[in-house]
C-alpha cells in the first residue's frame, strides 16, 4: 500500500483513534470465498493449496466450549488468504487479529476484512482496545481466534524470527480464566504454511530483475545485460550479483537524500553494504524521530536489532497517521460534550460514546466512573495530534504523506540488510530478495508462479494442563508464558526444517510483552 497526498481512495472519514471490530456478514461469505479462490489462482499464482490429512482431522477437533488459538508463520500479506481458504474448506469461522494498515487502504477492504472476523491491531502503541476484545472472543470460545505471533511479514519462508509472547499471553490468559468456578480449557495450535515452487522460477526471476534494473535506471549494469546468457548453473550467483548491485544502487540514492556518505572507507577498507544500510538507516530514523518522538534515542547497535527497527516502524507509523487523519476540533468538542453529559449521570451518552470511540461498551465489566475515567483519558490523547493537524500547512502534509512511505522503507531495509547477511542463493530466496527491493524501491511488487502451498497444523499444546502442572511445580507465570513460547515456535520451526531441509536459526529471546 502506498500513502500519498494524491490518492483519492484515502478514507479520510477513518478516525486513527479508533477501533475496527469485526462484524460478520455471513450472507456474503459465497463472494468472499469466490474472490478469494480468484485471489490465489490468478493474482497470487498459487496452483494448489493442500491440508495436510492431520490436518484436516484437527481442524476438525476445533469445537466451540473450548479457546482455540490458531499461532501461525507469517510470510507475507497471502498468508490470511489461505487460511481463510483452509476455514471455508471445513466450515470454521474465525476471528483474526490483523495490522492497521489494511484497514485505511480504503472503505471497501476495510468493510470485507471486518465482514470475515478480523479486527484492527495498531502496533505502534499497546492497543487494549483490541486486546481486550481478541481476549473476550477467545474466552467466549464460540469461535477460533488466528493470530501471527511473529507480528510482522517478513517475505521469508524458511526462518522464523522470535515470537511476540503477547500471542501466548492472551492464551494464558483464557486459560485462567473461570466459568463456574471451573479452568476454562485453552488449547494452542501451531500452524506452518510454505510456499514452493512447482517449476524452475529462473525465466521469470530474470525478466522481473531486468525490468526492476530498467525501472530504477540501472539498465546499463554489465551483470544485467548478461544475466541471459548464462546458463541454469551460474544463473543463481548472476542473479545474486545483480540483486547485490541493484540494492547497492538503491542505499546509494537514499544516502545522497539523506546527506549520508556511501560506500565509505574504513581503516583503509571497503565499508560493506549491510553496514551503509545500518548508517542510512540511522540517519532516517533520526530525522523521523527528531520530529516525531524526540525521547528515542538511537544509536548503531539499536539500529541493528529487529526488534527495536519494527517496533520503532511501527511506533513512528503510527504517530504520523494520528497527526494526518486527526479528528476536526469541531468533533473532539462534540465528544468533550458528551463526556461532561455522562459524568453527570448520562449512561446513555456513555454508551455513545464507547461505541463510537472504541466499537465495544463495558457496562457490563466495569462501573460508571471507570468507565468515564477511560473515555476522558482517551480524548486527552487525541487533543496534541488534534492542535498539530490545525497548526500543519499544505507543505507540513506533504511532508507527513511521503514519511509513511519511508517508515516502510525502514522496514525494507532491515529485511534487505538480513537477507545480504544470509546470501540465499536458491531459488526462493532470491525471489524474497526481489520482493524486498521491489517494495523498497517501486513500492509494489510481483507474484512469480506457480506455487505449491502446503499447510500443517501440529498437535495442540493445552495450555490449561500446562498451567496447572508448571504452577504445581513452582514456576513462575513468566516463566511458563516462555515454555509456552518457546514450545510453539520449535514446533514450527522443525517442520520448516523438515520442508525445506534447512537448519533452523537459533531463536531469538522473546521480550515479554506488558
Amino acid at each position: 500500500m502506498v500513502y500519498s497526498r494524491f490518492n483519492p481512495f484515502r478514507p479520510h472519514w477513518r478516525d486513527p483513534f479508533s477501533f475496527d471490530a469485526p462484524v460478520f456478514r455471513t450472507w456474503l461469505w459465497p463472494s468472499f470465498r469466490l474472490t478469494n479462490y480468484l485471489l490465489n489462482k490468478f493474482k497470487f499464482k498459487f496452483t494448489r493449496i493442500i491440508v495436510e490429512p492431520e490436518a484436516r482431522q484437527r481442524l476438525a477437533q476445533m469445537q466451540p466450549g473450548t479457546s482455540h488459538l490458531l499461532m501461525c508463520n507469517h510470510i507475507n500479506f497471502t498468508d490470511p488468504h489461505v487460511l481463510f481458504a483452509l476455514c471455508n474448506r471445513h466450515g470454521k469461522q474465525a476471528y483474526w487479529i490483523a495490522g492497521v494498515e489494511p484497514f485505511e487502504k480504503d472503505w471497501l477492504t476495510a468493510s470485507h476484512i471486518r465482514s470475515v472476523g478480523c479486527l484492527s491491531l495498531d502496533r505502534g502503541i499497546l492497543d487494549k482496545r483490541a486486546l481486550q476484545y481478541f481476549q473476550q472472543r477467545l474466552n467466549e470460545a464460540q469461535y477460533p481466534c488466528v493470530i501471527f505471533p511473529e507480528g510482522e511479514a517478513r517475505y521469508v519462508s524458511k526462518t522464523l524470527t522470535g515470537f511476540n509472547t503477547g500471542a501466548v499471553m492472551l492464551a494464558v490468559a483464557a486459560a485462567t480464566h473461570r466459568q463456574d468456578g471451573q479452568p476454562h480449557p485453552a488449547l494452542i495450535w501451531p500452524v506452518t504454511i510454505t510456499h514452493q515452487f512447482l517449476t524452475c522460477p529462473a525465466p521469470a526471476l530474470v525478466e522481473d530483475c531486468t525490468r526492476l534494473a530498467a525501472d530504477m535506471g540501472q539498465a546499463g549494469l554489465s551483470t544485467v545485460a548478461g544475466l541471459h546468457r548464462l546458463d541454469i548453473d551460474a544463473l543463481p550467483e548472476g542473479l545474486y550479483s545483480v540483486l547485490h548491485s541493484l540494492a547497492a544502487a538503491f542505499v546509494a540514492r537514499l544516502s545522497s537524500q539523506y546527506g549520508v556518505a556511501f560506500d565509505a572507507n574504513t581503516d583503509g577498507q571497503q565499508e560493506t553494504l549491510e553496514n551503509a544500510i545500518i548508517r542510512l538507516q540511522l540517519a532516517i530514523a533520526g530525522c523521523l524521530c527528531a520530529e516525531h518522538a524526540p525521547e528515542i534515542t538511537l544509536d548503531a547497535a539499536t539500529i541493528a536489532d529487529y526488534g527495536f527497527m519494527m517496533n520503532l516502524k511501527n511506533k513512528l507509523r503510527s504517530l504520523i497517521i494520528r497527526k494526518i487523519d486527526a479528528p476536526s476540533p469541531a468533533r473532539l468538542e462534540q465528544h468533550q460534550r458528551w463526556l461532561k453529559q455522562a459524568a453527570e449521570g448520562n449512561t446513555r451518552v456513555l454508551r455513545r460514546l464507547e461505541r463510537t470511540l472504541f466499537d465495544m461498551g463495558y457496562e457490563a465489566v466495569d462501573t460508571v466512573p471507570k468507565r468515564v475515567a477511560r473515555v476522558e483519558a482517551h480524548l486527552a490523547q487525541m487533543v496534541p495530534y488534534v492542535s498539530a493537524r490545525v497548526e500543519a500547512s499544505a507543505q507540513t502534509l506533504a511532508r507527513w504523506h511521503d514519511q509513511l512511505n519511508v517508515t516502510r522503507q525502514l522496514k525494507m531495509l532491515t529485511l534487505i540488510a538480513a537477507d545480504l547477511q544470509k546470501a540465499d542463493k536458491s531459488w526462493q530466496g532470491l525471489d524474497e530478495l526481489l520482493v524486498k527491493l521491489e517494495i523498497a524501491a517501486l513500492s509494489r511488487f510481483v507474484y512469480r508462479g506457480p506455487k505449491e502451498v502446503r499447510v500443517h497444523v501440529a498437535e495442540p499444546i493445552d495450555v490449561t494442563a500446562t498451567m496447572a502442572e508448571q504452577t504445581q511445580a513452582g514456576m513462575p507465570r513468566k516463566a511458563i508464558i516462555r515454555h509456552l513460547n518457546e514450545q510453539v515456535w520449535q514446533q514450527m520451526a522443525h517442520r520448516l526444517t523438515t520442508i525445506y531441509g534447512q537448519p533452523k536459526t537459533n531463536q531469538p529471546e522473546p521480550v515479554l510483552s506488558d
